[in-house]
């Protein structure tokens, strides 16, 4: 059964090493790593990713800050060989729960538009489309894309 925990310092190369590998179906557009040590470990060091592992192994992992009453989602991963299996939907409601418990009233998340499956997959689970943004430019990009922003609101738990 997997447990799920904040990263620790311990959990750091685990964590690089899976959304690096997570986000290679970005490499068509995308030509660096996705993330690299430095700003893992600073998201660690504000309690900011959580784990889902099992058998002493990373297996999903997602970053999640309150700033106001808005969680952010993002770098939702999930080991490659294991997508499909709802680990992605446990990491999320693990990420919302701990944006509640820190009092956010809403999750918001960025999606790149060319990643045509994430909006539906978001939707089903209660996202909503709000806009667009300019994505990243400090990243190399192979071809035009944007941000997609969706949101949600969080509803208590009784």
């Amino acid at each position: 059964m997997p447990t799920t925990h904040l990263a620790t310092p311990h959990d750091l190369n685990a964590i690089v090493d899976l959304i690096n590998r997570a986000y290679l179906v970005e490499s068509h557009f995308v030509s660096a790593p996705r993330i690299g040590e430095d700003a893992v470990m600073a998201r660690i060091a504000d309690q900011e990713m959580l784990v889902l592992r099992a058998r002493d192994r990373v297996i999903a992992t997602a970053h999640m800050a309150v700033k106001g009453d808005s969680g952010h989602l993002g770098l939702v991963s999930v080991e490659p060989t294991m997508q499909g299996q709802g680990l992605g939907k446990r990491i999320i409601a693990l990420a919302e729960d701990l944006a509640r418990s820190r009092g956010a009233v809403q999750m918001k998340l960025q999606v790149v538009n060319l990643r045509e499956e994430l909006p539906p997959f978001y939707r089903q689970l209660g996202y909503q489309e709000t806009g667009t943004s300019v994505f990243d430019e400090t990243k190399c990009t192979l071809l035009p894309v944007h941000f997609i922003d969706m949101a949600k609101k969080l509803v208590r738990h009784e």
